[in-house]
C-alpha cells in the first residue's frame, strides 16, 4: 500500500523520522565560489568517497566541510537533484549534447564512488546512442 520512496537496495534511507545534520560542499572552477549544504546521510548513503570523509579522520569529518575546487556549480547541482530524485532531468531531444554531459557526468560518478549514479547514467545513455551517427559508442554500450 506504502512505497518507499526512499529505499535504495536493501539499505534504507529515512529522512525527516529525525533531526538531520548537514555538510556543506563548496565547488569553484573558476572565479565564483558556491556552497552546497546536503543532508549529511544522503550524501554519504550514495557516495563512498563523501561517506568516508564526513565519517573518516580527515579534516572533512572533523569540519563537515569539503572544498572541490575543479567541480563547476551547475554539474554538482545536477549531483545533488541527482542525491535527492535518483533522476536526471535531461532534453530528450538533444542526443548529442546529453550523450557528451552523461559521459562526463559518469566519470565525476566514478570519481565519487557512485556506482548506484553510474548504472543509472548507463540507463539514460543506452536509448540516446541509437539516435547518435556512428558506430563508436554503440559497440561499446551492447
Amino acid at each position: 500500500m506504502f512505497q518507499n520512496a526512499c529505499a535504495i537496495g536493501e539499505s534504507k534511507l529515512t529522512l525527516n523520522r529525525r533531526p538531520q545534520s548537514v555538510v556543506t560542499v563548496t565547488v569553484w572552477p573558476e572565479h565564483s565560489k558556491e556552497a552546497f549544504m546536503i543532508h549529511k546521510d544522503i550524501i554519504c548513503h550514495h557516495s563512498l568517497f563523501f561517506a568516508n570523509a564526513f565519517n573518516g579522520n580527515f579534516l572533512e569529518g572533523k569540519t563537515q566541510m569539503m572544498n572541490l575546487s575543479d567541480v563547476d556549480s551547475d554539474t554538482f547541482g545536477i549531483l545533488v537533484e541527482w542525491f535527492y530524485t535518483q533522476k536526471l532531468d535531461i532534453d530528450p531531444k538533444d542526443c548529442d549534447g546529453n550523450v557528451l554531459f552523461l559521459a562526463k557526468f559518469w566519470m565525476l560518478a566514478q570519481r565519487f564512488v557512485m556506482p548506484g549514479l553510474q548504472n543509472n547514467i548507463m540507463d539514460g545513455l543506452r536509448p540516446l546512442v541509437e539516435c547518435t551517427e556512428g558506430e563508436g559508442l554503440k559497440v561499446i554500450l551492447y
